[in-house]
């Protein structure tokens, strides 16, 4: 009947709200995922950083001395000052970064004090099957099972929309006790029963005539929504599969192949820095070289992860 429709309403408008609660902590769980990721960036950086900025003490130590004895040229000495001042600097901004970071993330966590430096985090590359992901993320995304309990509740209420045309009918029995029973009246002083039928006869069909065609509506509009979210899901995830492969493969080529090529040239041109065959120029360019090649490398590793947060968030498992 009528009322077991409105229970199985209620009942499926309350999955739905359980389902897009799910979705959010989902998105939560990404968005702290991504700050950690972002501290792991600064903490690196920053290492990367104070490891150059102590090289180059050592470089602008050599340059001045060089410079006194006569085998060195002003321009040199100069030229690492501004350089160490600029990491300088730099390492400055990385230090507020890291503090506002580390408060955002508190605030996701609901937590409080200080988060120790990152050391290392994972890249190792894995496969992963482009339709066993869709199949799996159609199957387990919240937001798909949103809109499919949402239909089902909008058919419950084109349901009651229908029953709406029957008549109502209402029964009602009332118990009468009757306390004062001396009284000379026949049947008087005796407990009673009331019984009231009641019919309610829906004679204006212009309401429920509107309320099925916007059920009917409705119904329609969240197919389409869940059809366009079906399509989003498997372009986003051939999309993540692809930028996770490929990011990983430029992992792989920094550690390889351009990491090494340019501790090498560092090396090389260290010595011949030492035997006089280069300056003091060219030996800064190869250490900053292979600065910002040890910054891009972790960059990729950070980018990689969150490639693969939102991998994990998109298709709803976790790969290790």
């Amino acid at each position: 009947g009528k009322l077991g429709t409105k229970e199985e309403i209620f009942k499926t408008a309350a999955e739905e709200a359980d389902l897009q609660y799910q979705s959010q902590r989902l998105d939560l769980v990404l968005n702290i995922k991504n700050s950690w990721y972002d501290l792991y960036l600064v903490d690196k950086s920053l290492e990367i950083y104070h490891e150059y900025y102590d090289l180059l003490k050592d470089f602008v130590d050599a340059a001045a001395v060089k410079y006194a004895t006569g085998e060195g040229i002003q321009a040199a000495v100069l030229k690492a000052q501004v350089e160490h001042a600029s990491i300088q600097a730099r390492i400055k901004e990385l230090n507020r970064r890291r503090s506002n970071l580390q408060s955002a993330l508190n605030r996701l966590r609901n937590q409080q004090g200080n988060i120790a430096p990152l050391t290392a985090i994972d890249s190792s590359g894995f496969a992963v099957n482009l339709q066993d992901a869709q199949a799996q993320a159609l199957a387990d995304r919240p937001e798909v099972a949103a809109i499919q309990s949402r239909k089902q509740r909008i058919g419950l209420e084109n349901e009651l929309a229908g029953k709406n045309y029957w008549p109502d009918f209402t029964l009602q029995a009332t118990y009468i006790s009757v306390e004062d029973k001396n009284t000379m009246a026949t049947d008087a002083g005796k407990d009673a029963w009331s019984l009231m039928v009641g019919l309610n006869i829906p004679l204006w069909q212009a309401p429920r005539n509107a309320e099925r065609e916007r059920t009917i509506a409705a119904q329609n509009a969240e197919e389409a929504r869940l059809q366009d979210l079906k399509i989003q899901i498997r372009e986003n995830i051939n999309d993540l599969i692809f930028r996770q492969a490929s990011t990983h493969e430029t992992i792989v080529l920094y550690k390889n192949e351009l990491l090494p090529q340019a501790e090498n040239s560092l090396a090389s041109a260290l010595a011949a820095y030492r035997a006089g065959r280069i300056g003091f120029l060219e030996l800064l360019d190869a250490e900053r070289m292979l600065l910002q090649l040890r910054l891009s490398f972790i960059n990729e590793q950070v980018n990689y992860q969150k490639t693969v947060a939102a991998l994990e968030r998109a298709v709803g498992k976790r790969y290790e």
